[in-house]
């Protein structure tokens, strides 16, 4: 048993360095796509056609920043949103 955790453990803990690293770029890119990128206007509602709420942001592989949305009278399913505002369809 303590052979195998020395065999996992000790090149894991020689790579905490630089895994951390990774961690923070990927946080900081984050960062900036958030500063950077404008949070599209008018997404509206598919039941009630109210404008919809701004709820996060998302990070997927598909694409750098996605947009998260709302409807403020809770109607579903909410909307994910491209930055120049098309809407992501999802495969039900």
């Amino acid at each position: 048993m303590e052979l195998v955790v020395r065999e996992k453990g000790i090149p894991r803990a020689k790579e905490k360095q630089v895994i951390i690293k990774k961690w923070i770029e990927k946080d900081e890119l984050k960062d900036r796509l958030i500063k950077e990128t404008s949070i599209p206007g008018k997404i509206k509602c598919t039941d009630c056609n109210s404008l919809m709420q701004f709820e996060s942001h998302l990070f997927e592989k598909e694409a750098p920043i996605l947009f998260l949305f709302k409807c403020p009278n809770g109607h579903i399913p909410k909307k994910i949103v491209y930055p120049d505002g098309q809407e992501l369809e999802l495969v039900r």
